[in-house]
């Protein structure tokens, strides 16, 4: 009998071993910053559009060094550095994008293909940012929109120091970044001079995403595992899954609105784009590109993309 028990009790231990271990695990892959850790995706699943950016990389990026750059650094509540690539237009304007890159990718590899739609066609400045953990930004804890969302308060707090209180400022964000500007423009210390949001391929909230994660791409239950990633999280990176709420700051929006979502998106799910639709109770345009993966409605559809993103700067100067 008491080998039994001494058996039962190993095994109950083995377990909470385990799960704890998964939900390590968890937490370290989704939150803790790596370096050199590009997704690799299966040749038979590239698509037409990846393949496009990965074939013209080294000529957008050239173009970008052509055009010329000023980099910058500000520091953030915890005097993390934040490093920024600062792009001035050929006319002086007072219209500047403030551009937020998504999960795991930088200022350059997210919008080397965007910035000329900006910089030349649309004659804004353009302010490219690394997200803290990310690239050149110093930090270890990915932030998911909730702690992003302050720095790029400070950001613009930059834009309208270096342009002047006549800046005009437009967020425009792409995957984690979509969540942090919408989370932005919901948060009460938003300054007048943002003019309006463009959010592309964002979710709904972090707990959504993750948990959407969790069956989808490591095929593990939501319970106990979120949970315990959660808990890892609020005690080594300092806030909680769901502090990471898009929808309750999109919510308290004033500003207009741009959303775009591709309807073939896999990894961040279409249907979020129209919770966070639904729950914009400000201006708001809702713009879905067919046959577009994750972060590719701008390279399936260039003019529609270009067109919708003027209708809503020009309509908010």
């Amino acid at each position: 009998m008491k080998i039994l028990l001494s058996i039962l009790i190993l095994a109950v231990i083995l377990a909470i071993l385990f799960i704890l271990g998964v939900g390590y695990y968890l937490y370290q892959t989704a939150i803790v910053r790596k370096e050199n850790n590009p997704v690799k995706i299966p040749e038979e699943k590239i698509s037409a559009a990846q393949t496009y950016y990965y074939t013209h990389q080294e000529r957008q990026m050239a173009w970008l060094e052509n055009w010329g750059y000023e980099t910058v650094e500000i520091t953030n509540k915890k005097e993390a550095k934040l490093v920024g690539y600062y792009f001035k237009a050929k006319q002086n304007t007072a219209r500047t994008v403030l551009a937020i890159h998504g999960y795991r990718s930088d200022a350059f590899k997210e919008y080397m293909y965007m910035a000329p739609m900006y910089l030349e066609q649309l004659g804004m400045n353009l302010l490219l940012v690394d997200n803290y953990a990310h690239h050149n930004s110093e930090g270890k804890h990915i932030g998911f929109g909730y702690k992003d969302h302050f720095d790029t308060l400070k950001w613009c707090q930059w834009i309208i120091d270096h342009n002047g209180l006549e800046s005009k400022i437009f967020l425009q964000g792409v995957s984690m970044g979509a969540a942090t500007v919408l989370m932005t423009a919901g948060d009460k210390d938003l300054p007048d001079q943002v003019q309006a949001v463009i959010a592309d391929c964002g979710y709904s909230s972090l707990k959504e995403q993750l948990n959407y994660m969790l069956k989808t791409i490591y095929h593990v239950p939501i319970f106990p595992f979120y949970w315990i990633a959660d808990g890892f999280c609020r005690m080594l990176a300092g806030y909680s899954f769901g502090q990471a709420d898009t929808l309750k700051y999109t919510r308290s929006i004033k500003i207009p609105v741009l959303l775009i979502h591709g309807d073939a998106d896999k990894f961040v799910p279409t249907p979020m784009v129209y919770d966070l639709y639904d729950a914009c109770n400000s201006d708001k345009t809702l713009k879905i590109v067919p046959d577009a993966g994750h972060a590719e409605s701008f390279l399936v559809d260039q003019i529609g993309y270009l067109n919708a993103v003027k209708k809503i700067v020009e309509t908010n100067i």
